[in-house]
């Protein structure tokens, strides 16, 4: 019965020999000799085990017959299953081998499984950029938050500027139109009082020129027509008795000036007062020696003008320059100043008058008091012109 197994397992295992196709392709040559080692195993295994159960039979035949018809017909079983599997791996074999898309399906399979291979390690490395761009956004959002909450802070600040804002610009508007209102009446008050300094300034150019007309018309009564001359006597070291004489201008440009000069020169004021530098070439008449006379206030007062000046205002006049010779007071007198060397105008004097005579003799007087000290004016006289009456002295 053993033979008779093997025969027919050799006879199947030609006839599989002999039905099995050659390979169509490099592929199936390749899978072709794995095939061959399985079925070779499985043939040396079958004929194992047939000759393993051929020697058993042999040795229990007699004495374990009912043992061995049980084995043998679990090795008929084992054959009749290792057939059918032989069978179904020559089957698959076979239809392995009939099918080139099978083939083709499995390398395009291992390609896609290669790249799921790339699209996995791409994946893993997309995910931890994930995670990181992940960790970055959720520092970002923080981030967001608290600027947001700074933000809301500086709206609200913001608000509360506006609000103050809006309060300031309605103080400041209803400022505005209080100060309008304040300016209308303010100006409403400056204008009268431009209507008062008006007739106010209208008054006293009317006083003023009243107080001029009643000078020029006195300087008429009391010294004549004029023209009109002060000749200033003096004892200078070197020389003696010197003189100069100077041409006061008409009363018409000086009235107020004019009789003033000539009211102090008629009066004797200048007599015995000192003369000294007064600086830029000038000369300077108008104080006593130390204890000898009376002040300038005191004579002054005796003449009837108070508040230590001579004149209630002082006369200027563009026809009258302060060239080299030309004098004047000094603010509104009595002091006069002498421009000896050099003319100078200044806010503080007037010139109405020149010297016409004696330049030379005024040159030696401010030589004199170029380093300090001081001369005595002797005398001070009016000189009225050869056809004014014969009580004044004549020029």
């Amino acid at each position: 019965m053993g033979s008779s197994d093997t025969a027919a397992a050799e006879s199947a295992s030609d006839e599989t020999s002999k039905t099995a196709p050659k390979a169509t392709n490099a592929t199936t040559t390749r899978l072709e000799p794995v095939l061959h080692s399985i079925l070779k195993s499985c043939i040396l295994i079958g004929l194992g085990v047939i000759a393993g159960y051929g020697l058993f039979h042999a040795i229990f035949r007699y004495r374990c017959a009912d043992v061995l018809d049980e084995m043998e017909r679990g090795y008929n079983q084992s054959v009749a299953s290792l057939t059918e599997l032989y069978q179904k791996s020559v089957d698959d074999h076979q239809q392995c081998l009939n099918s080139d898309d099978k083939t083709q399906e499995i390398y395009e399979l291992r390609g896609r499984l290669e790249a799921q291979s790339d699209l996995v390690a791409s994946h893993r490395s997309l995910l931890q950029k994930h995670q990181v761009s992940t960790s970055r956004l959720e520092e970002i959002e923080l981030l967001l938050q608290q600027k947001e909450a700074e933000l809301f802070i500086i709206q609200k600040r913001i608000d509360l500027r506006n609000q103050e804002k809006e309060e300031l610009e309605k103080e400041l508007e209803e400022l505005k139109q209080s100060i309008v209102v304040e300016l209308g009446e303010k100006t409403e008050i400056i204008q009268s009082l431009e209507s008062s300094v008006q007739a106010f300034q209208a008054t006293e150019r009317e006083y003023l020129n009243h107080i001029q007309t009643r000078h020029a018309v006195m300087s008429r009564q009391f010294f004549g027509k004029g023209p009109y001359y002060v000749k200033f006597s003096l004892d200078l070291p070197g020389l003696g008795d010197s003189f100069f004489v100077a041409e006061v201008a008409t009363r018409r440009i000086f009235p107020l000036s004019v009789f003033t000069l000539l009211t102090l020169v008629e009066s004797g004021f200048y007599n015995d007062l000192t003369m000294v530098n007064g600086g830029n070439g000038a000369v300077v008449l108008g104080s006593t020696l130390e204890g000898d006379g009376k002040s300038l206030e005191e004579k002054l007062q005796g003449l009837g003008f108070l508040g230590g000046a001579s004149m209630y205002f002082a006369e200027w006049s563009s026809e009258y320059p302060c060239p080299p010779g030309a004098l004047g007071f000094i603010d509104r007198g009595p002091s006069l100043h002498f421009h000896a060397m050099s003319g100078e105008e200044g806010d503080y004097h007037s010139c109405f008058a020149e010297v016409i005579r004696g330049m030379d003799t005024l040159q030696a007087i401010h030589e004199a008091l170029r380093d300090g000290g001081s001369l005595r004016l002797t005398s001070a006289i009016v000189l009225l012109s050869s056809d004014e009456g014969d009580n004044k002295t004549e020029l």
